[in-house]
């Protein structure tokens, strides 16, 4: 979290930032390390499907908000945040009254909010940076590269589930 916020303190000079991006990725994949290393020791097939599903959806996704119309998909925030409430609510209530949310139905609703994601984000830089002319490039690569992270995680879980 902290790293997060100097990412996107405006205090900071840009070189800074971006040193604070490079040590973000690093933390999150030194936090999922262990776990990809353990997945590779059973399948080490579902790591490289992985991260090929990861690239084509990653750039099939951000395709479609680059070359749409302008504007024409800012309308998915409303959708995407009311999904992810309806998610957090039925995770909370799986806590309280004892039933499993790890379901195949849950991790497709969260990959197809990741996807969501991506087009939305996208979506909203080109805006910001036509618009506003904010042409931030450390908050920016940090928020397209938590949505590339997000949706790598999203299809490890998928894969191990199948």
């Amino acid at each position: 979290m902290y790293l997060t916020c100097k990412v996107t303190s405006s205090t900071e000079t840009e070189q800074m930032r971006m040193g604070y991006m490079w040590a973000l990725a690093f933390f999150l994949g030194f936090l999922v390390g262990p776990a990809m290393h353990h997945i590779a020791d059973v399948d080490p097939s579902i790591l490289i499907n992985a991260v090929v599903i990861t690239s084509i959806m990653f750039a099939s996704f951000s395709a479609i908000s680059l070359y749409s119309n302008r504007r024409s998909y800012l309308f998915l925030g409303g959708i995407i945040s009311s999904l992810v409430s309806c998610m957090f609510w039925f995770r909370m209530m799986g806590y309280m009254f004892g039933y499993s949310t790890h379901g195949m139905p849950y991790l497709l609703l969260s990959l197809f909010v990741a996807c969501m994601y991506i087009i939305y984000d996208t979506q909203m830089i080109i805006e910001k940076s036509e618009t506003m002319n904010m042409r931030d490039v450390p908050t920016n690569t940090m928020v397209l590269f938590m949505d590339l992270f997000d949706l790598f995680i999203k299809i490890v879980q998928l894969l191990m589930e199948m």
